[in-house]
């Protein structure tokens, strides 16, 4: 959506980014992330595991929250896996095949597989269906576009099968969803 309304700035895809003597962060959540980073660098693993322990008794365990970025920085996973996450995450829109995917990775379809449920512990479609939705929640959430809108910008040609996949991860429809979670500063 911001590479729509500002189509010359160069918008990156991370909760937060490092650049030399300068970060910066997209929000609230993310700013704990971005501390978490800086802990980890200054004071090492173990500190950071110890932390997210404390601040991981509050969160619900029925918000699912799929994202790549805690695996962008395990240098231990497979640069194929690697690659198939960053597919995924910048074809929300228009979704790849799985079979495109594991091309464009350069490995077999039954390897994608195989990588994806021994590291990610889900088949390959099952998290891309949990990201493409993960990322409709948060339009939802933040956005005043339409439900059919949202549904469209996440990869889905038919509304009916969005809010039924969109209930069945999150236990609740689209509409309630943004009916009750909605940021407070959109009008």
């Amino acid at each position: 959506m911001m590479t729509e309304e500002f189509p010359n700035v160069t918008i990156s895809n991370r909760n937060y980014i490092k650049d030399r003597n300068r970060i910066s962060c997209a929000g609230a959540s993310s700013s704990l992330d971005m501390m978490l980073m800086m802990i980890k660098d200054e004071l090492g693993d173990e500190l950071v595991s110890s932390i997210e322990e404390v601040l991981s008794c509050d969160k619900k365990r029925e918000t699912l929250d799929i994202s790549t970025e805690n695996i962008d920085y395990d240098p231990t996973l497979p640069q194929a896996l690697k690659t198939s996450l960053e597919l995924m995450g910048r074809n929300i829109e228009e979704p790849l095949s799985i079979e495109e995917i594991a091309s464009y990775s350069n490995i077999s379809r039954r390897q994608l597989e195989r990588i994806f449920t021994t590291h990610i512990k889900t088949s390959p479609s099952r998290y891309y269906l949990e990201l493409r939705l993960t990322h409709a929640r948060q339009l939802l959430q933040l956005t005043n576009k339409s439900i059919t809108d949202i549904a469209i910008a996440t990869g889905f040609n038919n509304i009916a099968h969005f809010r039924r996949c969109f209930h069945q991860l999150f236990n609740i429809s689209a509409s309630h969803f943004r009916k009750n979670y909605r940021g407070d500063f959109i009008n």
